[in-house]
């Protein structure tokens, strides 16, 4: 279970909140104590998000804004620094997908991929930077995908858009720690795989949706939530977080009562028979994460706070 109070005082935006993973972290970072403020171009889906956050006793604020449109998106974000005052964490979630054979999409529709999915987050993590620069620190997560690690037919300008999404936290992690005035800044992406969403759920019958096994979208709030924590201060910037590879180590940890490992280095001998080295790397790349992890007993059964 997470502590409550994990995220006290932290003040976080996310954009494309009004449903899916967005929503979830934005009701998760509240309970877990921070103000939120919340943007997509659904203003009465924001509506209810907000007075749902509301209503169990937290604050938070909304902005319609399209992350295509640098100019729209650039003024929700001032409106929502304006209301909030400074802000810790930002998260890129917006993001949309179209299941289809690549030469039977419209062009408009290739356009609307890259636009949401690569260049909004590009655009936002332009706008939020000098704020963080100013203020000496900051936080920005970027939702990604395992689809952006491996070849997806019929889906395959998403998995682009995520590569692209990959590389572009990795380049500036590694940029931003070549300054010392902005070393204190960090970004990391989560990449999940099939999530419950409307998004993923496009196109596909519930029959569908279930035989994939999906997680749901609250499963992640953990992961964003320690990147955006003291907890990863001293963690390296840059990470790409493979859920996927974390659900392989809990499938295999949640049929083994019998032990209760703390960190990578317990750990390692339990599972280095068991899962691929790539996905040990994966793990091993994010050892504070796990700790955190291992250590408040979460796996994908549930999620609850305490």
């Amino acid at each position: 279970m997470l502590d409550k109070n994990l995220l006290k005082g932290k003040k976080t935006i996310i954009t494309g909140a009004s449903y899916g993973i967005g929503k979830s972290l934005a009701i998760g970072f509240a309970d877990l104590g921070s103000e939120v403020g919340i943007l997509s171009r659904s203003e009465d889906k924001l509506k209810d998000v907000v007075k749902e956050i509301k209503e169990k006793g937290h604050s938070a604020f909304y902005e319609k804004g399209d992350v295509t449109n640098y100019d729209d998106v650039k003024k929700s974000i001032e409106n929502l620094i304006e209301k909030m005052g400074n802000i810790d964490v930002f998260i890129n979630n917006a993001g949309i997908s179209r299941i289809k054979e690549f030469e039977k999409l419209k062009v408009h529709q290739i356009e609307l991929l890259t636009d949401v999915n690569l260049r909004g987050v590009i655009f936002c993590t332009h706008i939020i930077l000098p704020h963080f620069i100013k203020n000496n620190g900051g936080v920005i997560i970027n939702t990604s995908s395992v689809g952006g690690l491996f070849p997806y037919p019929t889906n395959i300008i998403y998995g682009a858009t995520k590569a692209g999404v990959n590389l572009f936290t990795q380049g500036l992690a590694a940029e931003l720690n070549t300054y010392e005035s902005k070393k204190n800044i960090t970004t990391h992406a989560i990449m999940p795989g099939p999530v419950d969403t409307p998004m993923y759920n496009f196109g596909l019958s519930r029959q569908e949706v279930l035989s994939r096994v999906p997680i749901q979208s609250d499963e992640l709030i953990p992961y964003y939530a320690f990147y955006a924590s003291d907890l990863a201060n001293n963690a390296p910037s840059g990470r790409l977080v493979n859920i996927e590879s974390f659900r392989a180590l809990f499938r295999i940890l949640d049929k083994r009562t019998d032990i209760s490992p703390k960190n990578w280095e317990q750990l390692e001998p339990i599972i280095k028979d068991k899962l691929t080295p790539s996905i040990q790397r994966d793990i091993k790349s994010c050892e504070k994460l796990l700790e955190m992890l291992l250590s408040r007993g979460i796996s994908f059964r549930k999620t609850v706070t305490s």
